[in-house]
């Protein structure tokens, strides 16, 4: 008989890992069933945001550095560089269609961890819309991760000012405060979202013990999580490579064109493929949460 896990224990740093992974490999038929609709709409969206970013590059950018690198005159490789406003709607309606169902999605992988913490069990049957606890969760994920996006950028002002009036040898600090600041947002997260904290109680607690055991938990959950994404961003890598590879034979008049059906192919793998990183990074947080108490 299969002991079960429990989330409201004092896990070491190795049972938090071992258990996030066994709560998965023992429930992942009930979280597929759960919130496959939302792991196709992040990883179908965030395709289609690379698709975009791709098409800039190969139409656009690429274009561009052709010419400067040909002798063209500078205005009219700046006016082949900047894109036109249909371009610019569609760019950011795809980054903000991504924004929306990844945290959807997080915010419902999330609520399942929260029904297991509460119950001991994944639930059975769950409704295909967000309930208002997973909405509740995706606003505070996106709160916090907003408030660390303000911090990087004004610490990454900071930096380059004392990199230009004082030494650039105090770039060598930024690395080390990126890590202390990556670590207190996911136990920040884990505080506000996951044990519903109070928001000051959440920073304090995270930017007290960020640099403890979280930091070797999440340290330990990063290195078979990269390796993931490293293989499961590769068909990403690869069809960008290739149509940048055939849209620069285009330009040098040596036309070797990509099959009509190479998009479509690869924009159905690359959903996949995110969608998968989405089932990581939860993993990820489910064993920090594990290890964070409430």
């Amino acid at each position: 008989m299969q002991q079960t896990i429990v989330f409201d224990k004092d896990h070491s740093v190795k049972a938090a890992v071992a258990d996030a992974w066994g709560l998965f490999a023992r429930t992942w038929k009930r979280c597929f069933k759960a919130s496959w609709l939302y792991l196709i709409l992040a990883g179908s969206t965030q395709a289609l945001l690379f698709e975009q970013l791709l098409r800039y590059e190969s139409q656009r950018a690429l274009p561009a550095r052709l010419m400067a690198q040909m002798g063209y005159a500078p205005e009219l490789t700046r006016l082949v560089l900047i894109p036109d406003w249909l371009t610019i709607i569609y760019a950011v309606l795809s980054a903000l269609l991504a924004l929306i169902t990844t945290y959807a999605c997080v915010g419902r992988l999330t609520g399942l961890a929260q029904y297991y913490k509460a119950w001991n069990v994944m639930p059975r049957l769950v409704r295909p819309a967000l309930s208002r606890d997973d909405r509740r969760t995706a606003c505070r994920l996106l709160l916090i991760d907003l408030l660390t996006a303000v911090v990087v950028l004004v610490f990454a002002a900071l930096f380059a000012l004392l990199a230009i009036k004082v030494s650039k040898w105090t770039l060598v600090l930024f690395p080390l405060l990126l890590i202390y600041v990556a670590s207190t947002r996911q136990v920040a997260r884990v505080h506000y979202a996951f044990n519903r904290l109070n928001f000051k109680v959440s920073l304090a607690k995270a930017l007290r013990h960020s640099l403890g055991t979280p930091l070797v938990v999440q340290i330990l959950t990063w290195i078979p999580a990269a390796l993931l994404a490293v293989i499961f961003t590769l068909p990403a890598i690869v069809y960008a490579l290739a149509t940048l590879a055939a849209s620069e034979s285009m330009l040098r008049d040596d036309p070797t064109a990509l099959p009509s059906w190479l998009p479509v192919l690869f924009f159905v793998i690359n959903t996949l493929c995110f969608a998968v990183l989405q089932v990581v990074a939860a993993w990820r947080f489910w064993a920090l949460g594990m290890k964070c108490r409430g």
